[in-house]
């Protein structure tokens, strides 16, 4: 059965494959609404993939799953009205970690080596997240995760399963879903290029540990428009990877993000996982409203590598505690300047990022441009920047080149330059 896709967003429809015309139907017979429907949605997509792909539309109702496997050339749609709420069983999911390789069931929603497929309409998908808060937060107090994962900071209660995941996938769409209570991340995207999400929302508890929205690690071509994102902790991150495991080497690169509406979470991060790199990122036209962070590179002498080639421009800021902020020292930059260390693999070197046309008031802390002594911060360029907020800006071993850098302070010195601090003013 062949029907026409009435789609208001070109890009939305440039992206889906011809295979999206097909309609795919459930099977409901002998199915218990609500109970567990996890063979009835697996079944649907196998059937849909074994006839060449389609859209299989699920109708408006709570679906209660079990982790489920996206195919390719099959993609899922969401009537409104329709809820697929995971099921509180832990025992149907492992756990997720950035250095370890795809497991079936580390997210509720996934696909593995899949291409044309993804996840669109205007249902919801509910990760049924606080079982798995609540065990975080007793697992942080004890310390339980930071003796198996001694080499990862702030540990404690990872891993845990995703929401949705892509992994080393291609042409996939995510348009028009919300996505809410995740047990961790929400949208993780590894390995994986020619990924196109907009008219995404992203819905967590302000207190929800871990639950970043979007995580972008190791791919690249991704296009991301109109999100509106409230989360625990970073609201869309890039990230290529952690020292120790046994994965690709691999770049997050070429990413373009625009007109995106960021709440309560961490803001919007390069890091601090950034062994094989990140480069290539446009980040414009966007909002933060509460954030802890507005834009940031966070990385270390552990886990760096080569940072560069980043526009951020055309931002508003209100109410953010850290408008800006770079550093290669993760998780706490040292109070005092530390000696030099030999250079690396793994040393960070940040250079070459723009950051134009950005306003902030109500801010805790202008911000702050924190490089190694070994490495510094290098071509920083900062162009009509206006910043109000209770103290300044924070330089240390880096080159900024400035125009139109506007700070108020209401204590302290508005641009406070330590050891190898370069500001050029214009």
């Amino acid at each position: 059965m062949k029907y026409s896709i009435i789609l208001a967003a070109p890009m939305l429809a440039a992206a889906l494959s011809a295979h999206a015309e097909t309609i795919c139907t459930l099977d409901t017979k002998g199915a218990s609404s609500g109970v567990d429907d996890t063979a009835l949605i697996q079944n649907g997509i196998d059937t849909c993939a074994q006839h060449g792909g389609g859209t299989l539309k699920l109708a408006a109702r709570t679906y209660r799953i079990s982790p489920v496997q996206l195919k390719s050339n099959v993609y899922l749609w969401l009537e409104p009205g329709t809820v697929l709420e995971a099921s509180p069983d832990k025992s149907q999911y492992v756990a997720a970690f950035i250095g370890w390789p795809y497991n079936a069931r580390e997210a509720l929603i996934s696909g593995d080596n899949i291409t044309n497929s993804g996840i669109l309409g205007s249902g919801v998908i509910d990760g049924n997240g606080q079982v798995w808060w609540d065990d975080a937060r007793r697992q942080r107090k004890d310390g339980t995760m930071t003796k198996l994962f001694p080499h990862v900071p702030d540990a404690n209660g990872m891993p845990r399963p995703w929401l949705v995941e892509f992994y080393q996938s291609s042409n996939i769409t995510v348009d028009g879903v919300t996505l809410r209570k995740s047990p961790m991340w929400n949208l993780a995207l590894r390995y994986s290029k020619g990924v196109k999400i907009s008219n995404l929302t992203i819905s967590n508890p302000e207190e929800a540990p871990n639950t970043d929205g979007i995580d972008l690690i190791a791919s690249q071509d991704v296009d991301i428009r109109k999100v509106d994102i409230s989360t625990g902790d970073d609201n869309i991150t890039f990230k290529s990877g952690l020292a120790g495991f046994d994965m690709p080497a691999q770049a997050t690169a070429d990413i373009h993000v625009a007109d995106a509406k960021l709440g309560t979470g961490h803001g919007v991060s390069i890091g601090s996982e950034t062994l094989n790199g990140v480069n290539h990122i446009t980040l414009e036209r966007l909002s933060f409203e509460g954030t802890t962070n507005g834009f940031r590179i966070k990385t270390g002498r552990d886990r760096g590598a080569d940072i560069a080639f980043i526009s951020v421009k055309d931002v508003r800021m209100s109410h953010v505690g850290i408008p800006l902020s770079v550093t290669a020292y993760y998780p706490k930059v040292p109070e005092n300047r530390d000696q030099p260390q030999a250079v690396t693999a793994t040393t960070p070197f940040i250079h070459d990022v723009s950051l134009e046309n950005i306003t902030a008031t109500g801010a805790k802390s202008a911000g702050q441009f924190i490089g190694l002594p070994e490495s510094p911060l290098k071509n920083f360029k900062l162009r009509n920047i206006s910043i109000e907020a209770k103290t300044g800006i924070t330089v240390r071993d880096a080159m900024l080149d400035t125009e139109a850098l506007q700070l108020q302070a209401a204590e302290g010195i508005t641009l406070k330059q330590l050891e190898n601090a370069k500001v050029v003013q214009h």
